[in-house]
């Protein structure tokens, strides 16, 4: 747990996120079944709250090089899988250019 911002359980959050007072709460640590995550809320002006998405995109992008699923994935299913014999040149390009890990 968090030793300088607030932990609450999930759902504390999704009643929050609910009743729309998500703007008023303060960034914390939200405490599921066997996860956590951390929700930054920036209050202030523009140069912060720019300051966190930048920060919040950086680290959102390092974790995501790990693994995880997509949103879009969660909520329609995965994508059909076309096989290597059925695809067209450019079709083939782009699976490969898809399949490279930044380093």
């Amino acid at each position: 747990m968090s030793e300088v911002i607030p932990s609450i359980t999930e759902a504390e959050f999704i009643k929050i996120l609910q009743q729309g007072k998500l703007k008023e709460l303060k960034s914390c640590e939200v405490i599921g079944d066997g996860y956590t995550f951390t929700a930054i809320i920036p209050h202030g002006d523009m140069f912060s709250t720019g300051y966190a998405r930048t920060q919040a995109e950086y680290l959102g992008m390092r974790s995501n090089i790990v693994g995880g699923v997509n949103p879009d994935e969660m909520v329609s299913g995965p994508a059909p899988v076309k096989k290597w014999a059925n695809m067209n040149q450019a079709e083939r390009i782009a699976y490969r250019e898809s399949k490279k890990v930044a380093v």
